[in-house]
């Protein structure tokens, strides 16, 4: 079908503020479409007289960098419901080059909201361990399997559905997981804004967990703390803890410094003290030292560089103490 690019709009269940275009693989787009003139790869649906893209955003930000908004394109329009259009949307989303907590945790908000008003939620309670769930009434209902500290997410049908009905390639874990952290968001528990400065799902997991043990993280203590991970650049789960403690108790983490720093200095006066002793007996036997057979070797004049070095850092250190 033949549409002019200023009638072109997003799927509308991809609200682009949270799903950040990769610039890289706009790039990388942009190479290949100038060598093949190749726009197949836009889907898209007519519905209330708009036509919406069910894929091919990056390739609709190249059209609107590229051509004028009258330019005219020939993509494939198809007869696409709001299942197939949010189910195209994930599957997109998971075969991007940087899918981030943030696109995860919209990507699973849009698919439980469609799928709570379309196919209705109801409480159960196991027969076997009065244990309470929530299903998708219209939806296949999975078995409930039973407690597994190592796969808790599995306790849960309704996080079964969804990755049945997303079509597998949404696994459990990472649905449970960006549950959780939809629920931190919503309780005020967890910054939104935080999670979305993360660049990976298991990162935004170390940190959810961090924020919901120690309690009462201020949104800007966790803004700041996601700033200090990403300049770090250290991903991991010590790392994560540390610059969220950091933000909640800088006091204290001052004070422990100065305790680090005091013993230092009390560990430095020790081997000054040894030094010196050894330096006593270094003078005691000077003449030796300057005999034309000591002068030659190159123990003095390591020796030499050693003395040199130890006269810079007194004199930084007496200049500090000024």
């Amino acid at each position: 079908m033949k549409i002019k690019i200023q009638d072109l709009e997003p799927n509308p269940f991809r609200d682009m503020d949270h799903y950040p275009i990769n610039e890289e693989k706009i790039q990388s787009l942009t190479n290949s479409i100038n060598e093949t003139g190749f726009w197949d790869n836009i889907l898209a649906r007519k519905k209330n007289g708009k036509i919406q893209i069910a894929y091919g955003h990056h390739r609709l930000v190249i059209l609107q960098r590229d051509f004028k908004p009258d330019h005219i394109i020939d993509i494939p329009v198809r007869d696409l419901d709001d299942a197939t259009m949010i189910r195209i949307m994930a599957n997109e989303n998971d075969e991007s080059w940087a899918i981030t907590p943030g696109i995860i945790d919209e990507t699973i908000r849009v698919t439980y909201e469609y799928l709570k008003k379309s196919f209705f939620l109801k409480k159960m309670t196991h027969a076997w361990d009065k244990h309470e769930y929530f299903i998708f009434t219209k939806l296949p209902i999975p078995k409930l399997l039973k407690d597994d500290p190592e796969n808790g997410y599995r306790k849960s049908p309704l996080i079964k559905q969804i990755s049945n009905w997303l079509g597998g390639n949404w696994n459990e874990e990472r649905i449970y997981y960006s549950f959780d952290r939809l629920k931190l968001i919503e309780t005020g528990t967890l910054d939104k804004e935080a999670v979305e400065k993360l660049p990976m799902d298991t990162t935004a997991r170390h940190f959810a967990g961090t924020v919901k043990r120690l309690k009462d993280v201020t949104p800007e203590q966790q803004r700041r703390a996601a700033e200090k991970i990403v300049e770090r650049q250290d991903f991991g789960q010590q790392s994560v803890q540390e610059a969220i403690i950091e933000e909640k108790y800088p006091y204290e983490k001052k004070e422990e410094k100065e305790r680090e720093f005091a013993f230092f200095i009390e560990e430095c006066s020790k081997l000054i003290n040894t030094l010196n002793r050894k330096l006593e007996t270094l003078i005691n036997f000077k003449s030796d030292f300057d005999s034309a057979y000591y002068k030659e070797t190159f123990a003095r004049f390591s020796f030499d560089a050693s003395i040199d070095l130890l006269r810079v850092r007194l004199k930084q250190l007496l200049e500090e103490d000024k």
